[in-house]
Parts: structure tokens; C-alpha cells; sequence
């Protein structure tokens, strides 16, 4: 007994639906990715950064002011770099995200094209 026709809405969704939900994954991954992982270290660096003062005071150490400046704008630089590795993250992700879209449109294509041809193959034995 031969499988009865499918619909095409049907069949766009048999053949395309885990593009689609990988999509979804990619997205919400992008997402918590960079709120979680890049949250530590932005905690770590601005921490250290303000506790920075406070253990000089504690230790009573006698270092020169440039070398204290140099040090803060080392853990403000990491900051900075901590926000632009989210970024790199962030579109990192969507980008795959992105793909996984591209090929659930890639399979809506090539079933409306099986369609067509379908369509055209009774459309000519109608005809003949």
C-alpha cells in the first residue's frame, strides 16, 4: 500500500522543522551564553579593580602611582575586553543561528520545487 500524498505545509514541516528548532536553540544559547559565562568575569575584573585601593591601604604598601594607574587601567582594558569577547559571542551564535534558518529555507525550496514538478507531472498526463 503506497503512502497517502502529503500536504505541502506538511511536508515543509516533516523536512524542515529541526532546522527550525535548532534556530531557536542557537538563538537562546546566544543568549544565556553571554549573560552567564561573560557575568563572572566582568564581576571578577570590576571587583578586583575595586578592591585594588583597599588592599594597598591594608598592606600599607609603598608603591609608586604610576605603577597603581597601570594596574587600573589593566583591569579597565579587561573589562573592555570582557564586553567585546560577549560581542564576539553573542553574533557567534546568532550567526549559526542564522544558518540554521537559512537551511529550514533551503528545504521550503526544494519542496515548493517537488511541488512544481509534481504539479507538472499531472498537469501532462492529464493532458496526454
Amino acid at each position: 500500500m503506497t503512502e497517502p500524498p502529503r500536504d505541502y505545509y506538511d511536508e515543509v514541516e516533516r523536512r524542515g522543522a529541526a532546522f527550525r528548532e535548532q534556530a531557536f536553540e542557537f538563538d537562546k544559547l546566544a543568549v544565556a551564553y553571554s549573560q552567564k559565562g561573560f557575568e563572572t568575569l566582568t564581576y571578577l575584573n570590576g571587583g578586583a579593580l575595586v578592591a585594588l585601593p583597599a588592599a594597598l591601604a591594608f598592606f600599607k604598601a609603598d608603591i609608586p602611582k604610576v605603577s597603581i594607574i597601570s594596574t587600573g587601567a589593566a583591569f579597565i582594558i579587561g573589562l573592555l575586553l570582557v564586553v567585546l569577547a560577549q560581542l564576539m559571542a553573542f553574533f557567534t551564535m546568532a550567526k549559526c543561528g542564522e544558518a540554521q534558518q537559512f537551511r529550514y529555507t533551503e528545504q521550503i525550496h526544494w519542496v515548493a520545487g517537488r511541488q512544481a514538478d509534481v504539479d507538472a507531472g499531472l498537469a501532462v498526463g492529464a493532458v496526454g
